[in-house]
């Protein structure tokens, strides 16, 4: 292809059986990812303003506007504290995504008992930060931590949903439309 260096353009026609890719595929690779990401959607948008008959619709398999919330623990103040980062990580998950604490057996059935949060809390960020890690010190007192105090909280985005093809593509980031 004129003008994009390394550019490689094959037509085949569709090999007997369903099809497993799109009517158009378009891949992209790069050493880089965000060079590959910035010409994928540089492409994406001169294919767009062509406005090309019966090419509608398209897309790129990427999420490049994925939000994150990123819990950071401070290893100093939880070290002081005397709660591990372990510790941290299981109440966070525990009020997520719950835990199994034992099991009901019922004649022959068995039904898991999970503990973890309200539906409420687990989708509010503030009540899961508030959420207190409860442990024994040294001494044998027992002491209670808000989460908040002991993590950092950035809200950022990253790239969502990936499709990467591994096999017989010599560069590390294939970007496919």
């Amino acid at each position: 292809m004129k003008g994009i260096p390394g550019a490689v353009i094959s037509v085949a026609q569709e090999a007997s059986g369903p099809p497993t890719d799109p009517p158009i595929n378009i891949e992209v690779a790069s050493d880089n990812f965000d060079h590959l990401t910035k010409t994928a959607v540089d492409l994406k948008n001169y294919l767009d303003n062509l406005q090309i008959a019966g090419v509608e619709e398209l897309n790129l398999d990427v999420d490049l506007t994925n939000p994150e919330i990123t819990l950071t623990i401070d290893r100093e103040k939880a070290m002081a504290e005397g709660v591990s980062t372990s510790q941290i990580g299981i109440a966070l998950r525990t009020g997520l995504f719950g835990r199994e604490v034992s099991k009901i057996k019922q004649g022959e059935d068995e039904y898991k008992i999970q503990l973890r949060n309200q539906e409420t809390q687990r989708q509010s960020l503030p009540d899961l930060l508030n959420m207190r890690i409860v442990f024994r010190e040294m001494t044998g007192g027992i002491k209670q931590i808000p989460i908040s105090s002991l993590v950092n909280v950035d809200y950022t985005s990253t790239y969502g949903s990936i499709k990467r093809k591994m096999p017989n593509v010599p560069l590390p980031f294939t970007q496919t439309f």
